[in-house]
């Protein structure tokens, strides 16, 4: 940093000296406001690096310097002896900078330019007073952030750059200044963020966490990273956003388009259980799939945009080539490798298509959902969407209104072979997935907690007007030692209860609770790492309304009644009757369960007709 600022400042006073002898020889606008901008210019490094005296000095001469371009004082000969003598004291400092690097300067030094300072306000008839603080909003433009938006000229290419920071930077104005200091010379800004009052005032007013800006530049971006590589940047993305490049990464939207990325998501989704699923799959099954995937999409590739994710897929499926080759099953590493990256190719393609073709999404807002679903459904070109994604994970609670929408937007849809599918949030949204739930005999509305998830799921076979109640609907959560927990999965799968989950350990237990819905849970009072009773609690707080059976083989009479007045559906002591006694216990809390969701459907069905008669009125 140090460096820097050094080869900084020898350019400086060079240019300095240079714009004072051309002003001796005969007063030059330009070269006044030039040495204005070179003055200030140390200032603010010169603050910035530590460098106090030079800094105060300089800034003397920034007054001398602005009143002479604003006509308050002729520049005359005292004023030009000022300048001369104090760029050759801020010489001498510099010099003694570098010979005592975050040393103290000499005392003579400091003498000298405080003696330079007093007569600089001597001539101008004032001490240091609020003027020269006013100045700092007409100085906008005066720094090395001014210096570069009035470059001027045109480069070929129009770079979008957004740099983010470490949270531990400890002087973000000196790493401000490198970076700034490193494209001085490479083009024209055009926008940025940040100010010179950001990188030189003694007290930025606000904190900067990132930095952004459009630079007009004949470079491409990959020569620009270079410019970036300073201490304490984190992250650093450069896009050209020239007509012409944006212009080749644009999707098209034509039918082979359409039909390519249908195929690519197509094939994805059935990989995904073969790489992700309980039972490890060989690379006979997967290396066939993915060499007919590509097979396909070679012959619907043609003429697609190169630099968009063609790419990318043709390098993942050349990897897929290599590590899938021979028979056999997969080694640990290689299915690891493999799952990395079909969840980065998944998420580039995704987003790339994501809003253009084949996925459309829809944010729901409190009071603005109703608004939104109608628009999008409205203008959206339906012979080129297949899923329109609802996501409700920032919506605190649904009303009529919104439920009405929601339902008519699906039943408008389906009729164009489009689906709408919510999105939940991590952690689940649990009070819109009730309400969702309820009313799934009359809509059903497919749940996910994330866009990929609701991607990689099937379009599966609608179940609106289906009966309710049937025990297979029902997702169950066993919370137990691993033995136990077998036995009852098996007694609950026998009773035609076919989503049970089993956990051991009530971490992973709750995780898995707050991202996804569980109708039912039976929990052990007695587990390692978590009591019964705080279960029950952290069960009630995610999700009033699932239905949980408390079981212990060591009960006391405080227990039963903590777990009664924290809301336990029921409580049952070990060891079980028979598994059919427990299988019992479960079916009646579905039952509880379904006359609660009966209720709160019939209520969202009146709400939602009263509604739609509003409207119509």
């Amino acid at each position: 940093m140090y460096l820097t600022y050094f080869e900084e400042m020898d350019e400086l006073l060079q240019r300095a000296e240079e714009c004072l002898i051309r002003l001796e020889a005969g007063q030059s606008p330009d070269d006044l406001n030039e040495l204005f901008r070179i003055a200030h210019s140390i200032k603010g490094s010169s603050m910035m690096i530590g460098f106090e005296p030079i800094g105060n000095l300089t800034h003397k001469l920034e007054d001398l310097l602005d009143s002479a371009r604003k006509d308050r004082i002729r520049l005359d000969g005292d004023v030009l002896r000022l300048c001369f003598d104090g760029l050759d004291r801020v010489k001498a400092m510099v010099e003694s900078g570098k010979e005592n690097v975050g040393g103290e300067f000499d005392r003579d030094h400091l003498a000298a330019a405080d003696r330079l300072g007093r007569e600089i306000d001597q001539l101008l008839g004032r001490h240091a007073g609020p003027e020269a603080e006013s100045r700092r909003s007409d100085q906008a433009g005066d720094g090395i952030v001014g210096a570069l938006r009035e470059a001027g000229g045109a480069g070929k290419r129009r770079l979008y750059i957004s740099v983010f920071f470490s949270d531990d930077a400890p002087m973000m104005q000196a790493v401000l200044y490198m970076i700034f200091h490193n494209i001085r010379e490479l083009g024209t800004l055009e926008y940025t963020n940040i100010s010179d009052d950001d990188i030189f005032a003694a007290a930025p007013e606000r904190p900067v966490t990132s930095c952004a800006m459009i630079l007009n530049t004949d470079l491409e971006a990959d020569e620009l990273y270079p410019c970036f590589e300073v201490m304490y940047v984190d992250k650093v993305e450069i896009i050209d956003i020239t007509d012409d490049a944006l212009r080749k990464r644009a999707v098209s939207r034509d039918r082979r388009t359409l039909e390519f990325f249908e195929l690519f998501f197509d094939g994805f989704r059935k990989a995904h259980p073969l790489l992700f699923g309980d039972r490890q799959a060989d690379k006979a099954s997967l290396g066939r799939l993915f060499r007919d995937q590509m097979a396909n999409l070679a012959a619907r590739g043609t003429g697609l945009p190169p630099d968009g994710v063609l790419p990318d897929i043709r390098r993942f499926h050349d990897q897929c080539s290599l590590l899938l080759a021979g028979n056999g099953k997969l080694r640990p590493e290689t299915a690891e490798h493999l799952r990395r990256e079909y969840m980065a190719l998944l998420e580039r393609v995704y987003g790339y298509v994501r809003g253009r073709l084949i996925f459309k999404i829809v944010r729901a807002r409190d009071r603005g959902l109703r608004n939104g679903l109608g628009g999008v459904a409205e203008r959206m070109d339906r012979s080129r969407v297949r899923r329109l994604f609802v996501d409700v994970s920032g919506l605190s609670a649904p009303d009529r209104d919104d439920l009405a929408a929601l339902i008519a937007v699906k039943r408008s849809l389906r009729g164009a072979g489009i689906t709408v599918d919510i999105i939940a949030g991590r952690p689940m949204n649990k009070r819109l997935v009730n309400v969702l739930d309820a009313i799934r005999p009359v809509e059903d509305f497919a749940v996910y907690g994330t866009e990929l998830e609701a991607v990689l799921g099937d379009a599966r076979k609608d179940r609106s007007g289906e009966r309710d109640g049937e025990m297979d609907q029902y997702r169950v959560m066993i919370l137990d030692g691993e033995a136990s927990s077998a036995a009852l999965r098996n007694a609950l799968e026998a009773a035609g209860f076919r989503r049970v989950d089993a956990f051991s350990d009530p971490g992973e237990a709750m995780a898995a609770f707050r991202d996804r819905k569980y109708h039912i849970v039976l929990a052990e009072m007695d587990l390692p790492g978590m009591d019964g009773v705080a279960i029950l609690e952290r069960v009630r707080q995610y999700d009033p309304m699932a239905q949980v059976i408390m079981m212990a083989a060591d009960s006391t009479i405080d227990r039963v009644l903590a777990c009664l007045e924290l809301g336990a559906n029921d409580y049952v002591l070990k060891p079980f009757k028979s598994g059919q006694a427990i299988a019992e216990v479960v079916a009646e809390s579905a039952r509880k369960l379904e006359r609660w969701k009966e209720a709160l459907r019939e209520t969202v069905l009146r709400q939602t007709a009263a509604a739609g008669a509003d409207r119509q009125s």
